[in-house]
């Protein structure tokens, strides 16, 4: 199981086609879970050789990170989703909070980091 930050990290270190062979790899692997947004919430987008991925992680299994093949033309690798750095209970607090009362505009991270 990789976490967040370890897949990532493990990304971030490979080449191109070390990446691509990882993305796929977990994608054929991951195994879905029944939890929705936002305790299933976006990590980013990969695009690799043309391919696409999602990185998404559930809070509510234990923080897995689970890796999805995505269509290239939604893939939105500029844009990053929930911080890997929001863990633990303040990644939990977030969840209620977003469960709660869903935000509208774009979340302020540093809120929920500190």
């Amino acid at each position: 199981m990789h976490t967040c930050r370890s897949l990532i990290a493990e990304l971030s270190a490979a080449g191109p086609d070390r990446a691509l062979a990882l993305l796929r790899e977990l994608s054929r692997a991951a195994v879905g879970c029944a939890h929705a947004w936002p305790a299933l919430h976006r990590v980013c987008d990969v695009v690799v050789g043309g391919e696409a991925f999602r990185v998404v992680r559930c809070a509510g299994c234990a923080e897995r990170s689970i890796v999805e093949r995505i269509r290239p033309e939604v893939a939105r690798p500029d844009q990053p989703g929930v911080p890997c750095d929001l863990t633990g209970e303040r990644l939990r607090r977030w969840v209620a909070a977003e469960e709660e009362s869903p935000t509208k505009e774009d979340v302020d991270w540093d809120k929920w980091l500190a």
